[in-house]
């Protein structure tokens, strides 16, 4: 029997062994019998970083990576000490990084690991106290406390025409002919990292559409404006004094009032242009912008980043809902920006005619061709649809065989805005089983924690939850 299982070993399950790495030191803890179960590709690597390709790049500055808050600097001294100078890395070598963080938990003696490189079948509630976990090679192991580290579930938004649906992991293995066409759905960092793999393997011509009508901004060279009453004092003040249920309402006039403070809102700019169609225009103006450090709006959406969460947690839940349909993409686009040379790039592609960008109203097969509806009766034929949206994280019609034996289980319920429900003070997923003592960290916890998009604060919540995971061994040893 354990006292913890880890379900999935991507970089927030490298992030909690850290932590309790450390707890065990200071407090001298030996005894605790902890497993590690993830399948052998994501072992230690995760499918965010160790799935992807030279060409795809971290969109997050190395000191706000490292694997333990206690150490902002950890992932940037590691690339100084290899001799890697990219201000924003191939996510390989990051790949690469939380292997030799893991190598050096697996080496401590002091900290009793059983790894199985297998993937995660069957969770059952066995009594109060205990869980059986089933593996794929038929195995079965106790434990009296299950963490969920399982990363991004992709459940793509386009069954329909799945024989001529490609996923990014599958873009390197997939043979095409130079001449076949191809759209890629989706205009975030996910998109972008499809659309260089696609160039990279010789296709002529990409299609792009974005559902929500938003286009990539880039990293800013400077945060220039510093935010004078969208802040957070200000705003818990006044959602403290407003109903739940009119916050968010509340929330963009506090917004609105700090856009009427800039000398010029570039969003309305950009905007414009996008709706206008001259994508050209629009890609040149944000660059400018950003290469003089004039992107106030970034500066303001970037100025959230230690409190998002918090303002997340006092909606509504019907107010959460009506954010990620009706704003989630803007949000997307201005707080997570991607780095200044991608963006550079993805211009001259769409200058050299290379990339299209389109307006998609409808999609229809037709044998093996898609047909792609756009504005103004146009129709264009392509071979495949890439699935670059990132995906949906809703959960309630998974595909994904262990998810949906939890939730037949009832030992998770579906989060309405991706995830399982999940106790923010605690980390324990909300369930009605018997064992009540599952915990899930990461982006399946994104409908309850909301910033799992950024990797410090799953660092941040993996050490929160090792301290009271410890506190709790320690307690009970006393």
């Amino acid at each position: 029997m354990y006292d913890i299982a880890i379900v999935g070993l991507g970089a927030t399950g490298v992030s909690l062994l850290k932590s309790i790495q450390s707890f065990l030191h200071e407090q001298s803890l030996s005894h605790l019998k902890i497993a590690v179960l993830s399948d052998k590709q994501s072992f230690a690597r995760g499918k965010a970083f160790g799935e992807a390709e030279e060409v795809h790049r971290v969109n997050t500055p190395p000191n706000l990576m490292s694997i333990q808050v206690e150490d902002p600097q950890g992932f940037a001294l590691w690339l100084s000490k290899s001799g890697i100078t990219d201000k924003y890395p191939p996510r390989l070598i990051y790949a690469q990084y939380l292997e030799a963080m893991f190598e050096e938990i697996k080496n401590d003696a002091h900290i009793d690991l059983t790894l199985e490189q297998h993937e995660v079948v069957q969770i059952e509630s066995i009594d109060t106290e205990l869980a059986k976990i089933s593996l794929a090679n038929h195995s079965q192991l106790y434990a009296r406390r299950v963490i969920l580290c399982l990363g991004s579930i992709y459940e793509t938004p386009y069954p329909h025409i799945a024989d001529r649906l490609i996923m990014p992991n599958q873009i390197k293995d997939h043979d095409f002919d130079p001449d076949d066409e191809i759209v890629v759905a989706g205009t975030g960092l996910t998109a972008i990292d499809c659309i260089r793999s696609l160039r990279k393997k010789g296709v002529k011509k990409v299609y792009v559409f974005s559902r929500n009508n938003k286009l990539p901004t880039p990293i800013t060279s400077m945060n220039r404006y510093v935010p004078q009453y969208f802040v957070w004092n200000n705003i818990k003040r006044e959602l403290i004094q407003t109903k739940k249920g009119r916050r968010l309402k509340k929330l963009f006039i506090m917004l609105h009032k700090e856009f009427a403070l800039l000398d010029k809102n570039e969003f309305v700019i950009a905007d414009h242009l996008i709706r206008q169609e001259k994508y050209l225009d629009y890609f040149k103006f944000i660059v400018e912008q950003a290469q003089i450090g004039e992107l106030a709006i970034q500066d303001i959406f970037v100025s959230t980043r230690n409190f998002a969460h918090k303002i997340w947690k006092m909606l509504s839940e019907e107010e959460q809902v009506e954010f990620q349909q009706q704003y989630n993409a803007l949000w997307a686009v201005w707080r997570h920006p991607v780095p200044m040379f991608v963006i550079e790039e993805l211009t001259q592609h769409i200058r050299q005619k290379l990339i299209e960008i389109v307006k998609v109203h409808r999609i229809e097969q037709q044998g093996q061709h898609l047909i792609l509806h756009c504005p103004h009766e146009q129709q264009i034929k392509v071979n495949y649809l890439v699935d670059g949206t990132g995906g949906t994280s809703q959960i309630s019609n998974t595909t994904n065989p262990l998810l949906r034996q939890m939730l037949e289980q009832q030992l998770i319920q579906a989060h309405p805005c991706g995830g399982v429900r999940v106790n923010t003070l605690n980390f324990k997923v909300q369930n009605n089983a018997t064992f009540r003592h599952i915990y899930c960290l990461g982006q399946l916890a994104k409908g309850e924690l909301f910033s799992t998009n950024a990797f410090w604060y799953n660092s941040k919540c993996a050490g929160e939850l090792a301290f009271l995971l410890m506190h709790e061994f320690l307690t009970a040893a006393e």
